[in-house]
């Protein structure tokens, strides 16, 4: 998949989850290029928006290589963030459903799901005063809830309890990594 198909289907699960979800779930990509062009790709955005907008904040008392080291580290936890949450979201999700393919819709749900959160993520980490948005990165479970229901066969019943073990999982992980890579760092800056 090239970029600008990427684009294409982030602009359509941003406007209209059903349908995309159609589109999307009959991608023909492995789950190593999915890393390596989608994943790493927005990312990699975050981090070039993390670094410029860390430092217009704290260049005036900071030096270059530790804003730097403090954008590289954030990159790094939100991947293993993202890495993690799709293997504990994947093994719960057997319980549930009896699709195969599990790991490649897994990545791809999870991914989906986190663009509102990487977004908003993005415009904070430039406008910091901007922060009252974030609530915008909420809209990441309505894009796992139609997610859930178009990749996975899973009973109506169902649904909800996934989706709300699945999203306490997902926080989880992320402020767990969050407090072993970065806290440290922020007493440093």
């Amino acid at each position: 998949m090239h970029f600008l198909q990427s684009i294409e289907n982030i602009r359509n699960i941003i406007i209209n989850p059903m349908s995309a979800w159609d589109k999307i779930k009959d991608l023909n990509i492995s789950k190593r290029d999915f890393y390596l062009t989608n994943v790493i790709g927005i990312l990699a955005i975050l981090f070039w928006g993390r670094l410029f907008g860390t430092s217009l904040e704290l260049l005036a008392v900071s030096s270059i290589y530790y804003i730097s080291v403090y954008s590289l580290l954030y990159f790094l936890s939100d991947f293993i963030s993202f890495f993690f949450s799709v293997l504990a979201i994947k093994t719960i999700l057997p319980s549930y459903s009896k699709v195969k393919e599990f790991e490649k819709k897994t990545i791809i749900l999870i991914y989906y799901s986190l663009i509102p959160f990487y977004i908003i993520s993005f415009i904070v980490s430039i406008f910091p005063s901007m922060y009252f948005f974030s609530i915008i990165a909420a809209y990441g479970i309505y894009i796992f809830y139609t997610g859930i229901k178009k990749l996975f066969i899973i009973q109506d019943k169902d649904i909800s309890i996934l989706l709300t073990i699945s999203f306490i999982i997902i926080i989880g992980i992320h402020i767990l990594v969050r407090f072993v890579f970065i806290l440290p760092f922020n007493a440093l800056l």
